[in-house]
């Protein structure tokens, strides 16, 4: 495994690679970084080059939030690594930015695979239990209550069953999470709505997700698969929102026959 450190506005993106071939890109969820995508790395042993990254504002990269400036920054990655195009895997929030990236760069998105990831403009929201409480949160990584947010996080519906599987790994992601995004990151501002122009979508896109997500997202999932022209989604088994960690083997394979063109 290789790293760099790649120049985009206001600092750095830490990259992490291995491999040679068509590049797959991977986009973390929020409160975590590239090592959620260890399980992916095998992936380079089917002849792609694997590229993780801790997005702007988490893990190693200097670059401050903004998730508007992850769209150049995506851009940034492929040209440093002279690739016009690329598969990209995003879970969760990174998921919402590779929807946001491949609505405005298809031709840069050879194929785009999705993991539990909201969709902007989706037409319900999670319900009070399923949702994030961010402001909760802030408020306890803002009065250095570190331990206690990572308590209160572990047992969220979007961690809760994925505990039993890959519990040290989240726990270490969450540990080093240090909140950057929400203490002093930039507000997020997109106002598309990427679920309408779904009907109309170019790029072949899979939606992934644990039988045992939040019922909010298995419903996004369903819509994903009815909505999305070229698109369509597929449960992993015994799997919760992290399936990409708890069931690694059945997700890599779903990812690797859908690179591969089944």
């Amino acid at each position: 495994m290789n790293s760099v450190m790649i120049p985009v506005a206001g600092g750095d993106i830490f990259a992490s690679f291995i491999g040679k071939g068509p590049m797959v890109l991977l986009l973390h969820g929020w409160a975590c970084d590239q090592r959620m995508w260890q399980p992916q790395i095998t992936l380079a042993n089917a002849g792609f080059q694997v590229v993780m990254i801790d997005r702007r504002g988490f893990g190693r990269s200097t670059a401050p939030a903004n998730m508007t400036l992850e769209l150049d920054d995506i851009t940034t990655v492929l040209d440093h690594f002279g690739v016009q195009r690329a598969h990209i895997i995003g879970m969760s929030q990174g998921g919402r930015v590779a929807l946001r990236y491949a609505h405005a760069h298809p031709d840069k998105i050879d194929r785009l695979i999705l993991q539990g990831a909201p969709i902007d403009g989706f037409p319900t929201s999670p319900q009070s239990d399923e949702a994030i409480p961010i402001d909760h949160y802030k408020d306890m990584i803002a009065a250095g209550e570190h331990q206690v947010f990572v308590d209160h996080w572990s047992v969220h519906p979007l961690l809760k069953f994925d505990m039993a599987y890959c519990g040290d790994m989240l726990r270490n992601m969450a540990m080093g999470y240090q909140g950057n995004d929400l203490l002093r990151g930039s507000v997020d501002n997109f106002s598309q709505n990427i679920f309408e122009a779904l009907d109309t979508w170019t790029v072949p896109s899979l939606y992934l997700y644990g039988d045992h997500d939040t019922s909010w997202l298995k419903l996004v999932a369903k819509r994903f698969d009815e909505t999305a022209s070229h698109g369509r989604s597929q449960v992993v088994k015994d799997a919760g929102h992290f399936c990409n960690a708890s069931q690694p083997n059945s997700f890599n394979q779903l990812v690797l026959s859908f690179l591969k063109g089944a």
